[in-house]
């Protein structure tokens, strides 16, 4: 049935129209002859000739229903046959599924068991895995650990040492600017300053010990705090105070050295002593609010005691001409 050809509505038109061509053809050949006055012949006007058209027509009605009906049922069995391929593509499928269950039901134990030990080694080895990344993990993290305490450490031993180094500048800058500083203010009215100007000058780098200078008086004046007036040979023999023996080490070899040093420590403390009472009876007026009125006594008694004291130079020139042997001299004194 599949081999049969659908009649296209093309040919089923053209076919119903030559059936219906031919039915009028037929109806023109049986119509008879009459005369064109319209009168009655010798026969009837409905003779037996007319009667055959209706049963060509209903031949031909019965052809395309009996057409119709071929195609129906044409198209059925091809429904039929559409509907039989689908039931047997869902046998089919059935089948196969069919095959499947059992195929799986008929699984040995022993395949379960392979399957599940399968499973188990895999789930060890995703566990292994996990251990080991976890292990790994804490590895680095305590490289990290260990990498930033020695970068720590490494950066404190840094600032350690710039700070040490810092320390030692600072140390070396401050012994640099630190400089020997002792001062008497005796406002100028001894000559302690003025020796002392002259005495640093004196006192080149090399030979700052081997000249007197202030910082000598400084230890000179501690040595006599410590032990007490005129006891020269004990501030001599502490080594605390041996700075004030290093200017006289050149004079070690004569005769009267023990003389003449302690004669000039004594000395030179009595011009440090005058330079300190003045400085404190100054401290004393100052603090006192004490003005000096140049209309005091005081003062005339200064000028004079510098009259005095340049007609004492002068009469110790005389003196020195006339024991040498100047008679003008002589005639003066």
């Amino acid at each position: 049935p599949h081999l049969v050809k659908k009649k296209d509505p093309a040919d089923k038109a053209a076919a119903a129209a030559t059936a219906s061509s031919g039915a009028a053809g037929e109806e023109k050949e049986s119509v008879p002859s009459t005369p064109a006055t319209g009168t009655p012949s010798g026969t009837p006007a409905s003779s037996a000739r007319a009667s055959p058209t209706p049963d060509k027509k209903e031949e031909g009605d019965k052809k395309e229903e009996g057409d119709k009906k071929e195609e129906g049922k044409e198209d059925q069995a091809k429904e039929d046959k559409d509907k039989g391929d689908e039931k047997m593509d869902v046998d089919k499928e059935s089948k196969e599924t069919a095959e499947k269950d059992d195929e799986i039901k008929e699984v040995t134990p022993d395949e379960k068991k392979d399957e599940k030990e399968k499973e188990e080694e895999k789930e060890k080895e995703k566990e292994k895995e996990k251990t080991d990344d976890k292990d790994k993990d804490e590895k680095e993290k305590e490289s990290e650990k260990d990498k930033d305490k020695s970068e720590k450490e490494e950066e404190a031993a840094k600032e350690k040492s710039d700070k040490s180094e810092e320390k030692e500048k600072k140390n070396s800058a401050e012994e640099e600017k630190k400089k020997f500083m002792f001062n008497i203010a005796d406002g100028g009215f001894t000559e302690l300053h003025t020796l002392w100007q002259n005495e640093e000058k004196a006192a080149v780098p090399g030979r700052e010990y081997e000249i007197w200078h202030r910082r000598h008086d400084y230890w000179l004046l501690a040595g006599i705090v410590c032990h007490g007036y005129g006891r020269w040979q004990d501030i001599q023999n502490d080594t605390r105070f041996a700075i004030i023996n290093e200017p006289f080490k050149m004079d070690v070899g004569k005769g009267n050295f023990l003389e003449i040093k302690n004669k000039f420590l004594a000395r030179r403390f009595k011009l440090l002593e005058q330079a300190l009472v003045i400085e404190e009876q100054l401290r004393r007026a100052a603090f006192l609010n004490l003005t000096q009125d140049a209309a005091h006594p005081a003062m005339a008694l200064n000028s004079r005691f510098a009259e005095v004291e340049c007609l004492a130079e002068s009469h110790q020139h005389l003196s020195k001409e006339s024991l040498a042997g100047n008679k003008p001299a002589n005639a003066v004194l």
